[in-house]
């Protein structure tokens, strides 16, 4: 029996386990195999969503390790947002020249501080909001958010970079959404919508892979699946590494 246990545990634990077979483990409710479980890379979004109901603090302990384990950058850094980061948020978003394609926010920070410590205070992970770091002169650069997650998809925005980016700034930003959401959180696809008028992010994304599966007189609504996803965000890795002064991954 002892040898059958420590069999589960160890399949609990293998990436090449199918979601199937992960199922299958988690109806044990066997708290060792579901921790073990919201480690394993090959969860998908459905199986994470059913470990965090769970009353386990073990468990939910596992899925924060999982969801705080970033993929390694080069001269950005991400973190989530905090209080501390209104007015900067604010003056992004009321500045034209970064927020034209972006919704529009009041004119009261206050509002920021509001939607921050409500995002802060929320259990539940039904957003990211992340602040964009220039790591090598320790200043803010731009924030980024996932969001609008709906069974298997996700969508994100919110992408702004000010004048503190790095120069591959863009790219390490489309390398953390893509391997972060399809990789931690489990997602198999991201759907969102672009501004026509943004030709600039349009061009982008459909070089990254993404379809264009409807529009309207403002937007363009893509999709891109999970495995064009990380293709793109391995592409990128390759350009970086091959770019006249390899950034340094830590």
């Amino acid at each position: 029996m002892q040898n059958l246990d420590h069999e589960k545990l160890r399949k609990a634990k293998d990436p090449s386990c199918s979601i199937q077979e992960l199922h299958a483990l988690l109806a044990l409710d066997d708290e060792a195999i579901n921790t073990a479980i919201a480690l394993n890379r090959a969860a998908n979004r459905d199986v994470l969503s059913k470990l965090a109901s769970l009353d386990s603090e073990k468990v939910q302990q596992g899925l924060a390790e999982r969801y705080n384990d970033y993929p390694p950058l080069y001269d950005l850094a991400m973190r989530e947002v905090l209080i501390s980061d209104a007015d900067y948020v604010f003056g992004l978003r009321v500045n034209d020249g970064y927020s034209q394609y972006l919704s529009k926010v009041s004119n009261e920070v206050s509002d920021q501080v509001a939607y921050i410590k409500k995002y802060l205070s929320s259990s539940a992970r039904s957003s990211f909001y992340f602040i964009i770091e220039n790591k090598e002169r320790n200043v803010r650069c731009g924030t980024v958010r996932l969001y609008s997650f709906n069974g298997e998809s996700f969508e994100w925005g919110s992408w702004i970079l000010d004048e503190n980016k790095t120069r591959y700034a863009a790219m390490e930003t489309a390398i953390f959404i893509y391997e972060f959401a399809l990789l931690n959180l489990g997602f198999a696809r991201s759907e969102f919508e672009v501004r026509k008028q943004n030709e600039k992010v349009v061009s982008y994304h459909l070089k990254s892979g993404a379809k264009i599966i409807a529009e309207d007189d403002v937007n363009f609504y893509f999709r891109i699946e999970k495995e064009v996803g990380l293709r793109f965000a391995a592409t990128l890795r390759e350009q970086l590494s091959g770019s006249p002064r390899p950034p340094k991954i830590v």
